[in-house]
């Protein structure tokens, strides 16, 4: 798990520590999908970034988790990311008791 404040380089760019400390050095990438996630430029560069990843590498490297319910308006705004969730298998994360032992 790649940690920004416990595992990027200072003085080192942005863009150079999510590639080389989070790409990398990673088997896997959780995109975490919430409204923050959605509006954050550096976190749809991060999903670029994987995305790219895992096209070069030939395998599935990528896992989806759904914090919350996503506006589709703001959802539709990143066309790639909209298709794959449509297409695909993601986790649904339930913020209750039974939710929690359901996604663990």
């Amino acid at each position: 798990l790649c940690l920004h404040y416990r595992d990027f380089i200072p003085g080192v760019a942005i863009a150079a520590n999510i590639i080389q400390e989070g790409f990398h050095k990673s088997r896997k990438v959780i995109v975490v999908v919430s409204q923050h996630f959605i509006q954050s430029r550096w976190c749809i560069f991060e999903y670029e970034i994987a995305q790219t990843w895992q096209f070069l590498s030939s395998h599935a490297g990528i896992i989806f988790i759904v914090l919350q319910k996503v506006e589709k308006s703001l959802l539709r705004q990143q066309v790639e990311l909209y298709r794959l969730l449509s297409r695909n298998t993601y986790l649904e994360w339930e913020d209750s008791v039974l939710g929690r032992h359901i996604f663990w």
